[in-house]
């Protein structure tokens, strides 16, 4: 991922609640579209304009090309309160982030997510890097990606739940955990939809914490078809399981491991 910065200049006659109404619909139509990455955005108001700080996938995120109709009306809007095109300027890369995935073609892909992540829930199966969702087509309303963003909102506030071990832990990992949860569901119907659009096979991945013993999570089948789906070797050294019929992903039990 890559910082930003977005300056919007605001004549002396343009209207600032007009101009702050434009501003905010335009990037959250960005966000929307998988070009800022983060459900927080912040605008700072400075001398004539305001200026926005943004993470984005790829450097070449913000770029007109990459719009749905949402920005495009957007920077209508802007024309007609008297607002300039917006400025970019890439300060630089966030060093903590993973790299995107620059595969000139990825064989499969992941939905994964975790409390921690900024970047987007799609992954490249090939080398792991998460995948703009740009890049691909729209999931909600020919132009969005809002139930991607709604089905990793949840997520994240399922596995942080899990993670504090505190309040609704039983509760959220079971969210994450079981096949025919409202979560699962939710994000098995999201890979399916990729799926058929890209004709790229896209893998759910259920999470596995407590296990009885290492022996019997190995033997562990797929909780869909309930075949075989145990690898000798795990992929990206996350995913113990794997099932191409059924496009899931596990791991090994946590305190088994």
């Amino acid at each position: 991922m890559y910082v930003a910065q977005i300056r919007f200049a605001m004549p002396s006659e343009a209207d600032e609640e007009q101009a702050l109404e434009a501003i905010n619909l335009f990037l959250g139509s960005l966000r929307g579209n998988g070009q800022l990455c983060g459900a927080e955005i912040s605008l700072l108001a400075a001398t004539q304009g305001y200026f926005s700080f943004v993470l984005i996938p790829d450097e070449d995120a913000l770029d007109a090309a990459h719009y749905n109709r949402y920005a495009k009306q957007s920077l209508e809007d802007f024309k007609k309160i008297g607002l300039v095109a917006p400025e970019f300027t890439i300060i630089g890369q966030d060093t903590d982030a993973a790299d995107s995935c620059t595969c000139a073609t990825s064989d499969w892909y992941i939905l994964f997510t975790t409390y921690l992540s900024l970047e987007s829930p799609l992954h490249c199966g090939n080398c792991f890097g998460p995948i703009a969702l740009y890049r691909i087509a729209p999931t909600y309303d020919d132009a969005e990606y809002y139930d991607i963003h709604c089905w990793q909102a949840d997520y994240q506030a399922c596995d942080q739940l899990q993670m504090n071990c505190q309040t609704l832990e039983r509760s959220a990992t079971r969210q994450l955990s079981q096949l025919n949860s409202s979560l699962s569901r939710q994000g098995r119907k999201i890979c399916k939809k990729i799926t058929q659009a890209s004709t790229i096979p896209t893998f759910y991945y259920l999470y596995r914490d407590k296990g009885n013993s290492r022996e019997e999570e190995v033997s562990r089948l797929c909780p869909s078809c309930h075949q075989e789906w145990f690898l000798a070797e795990p992929v990206h050294g996350k995913f113990d399981f794997k099932c191409d019929r059924c496009h899931l992903l596990s791991n090994l039990a946590w305190d088994v491991r």
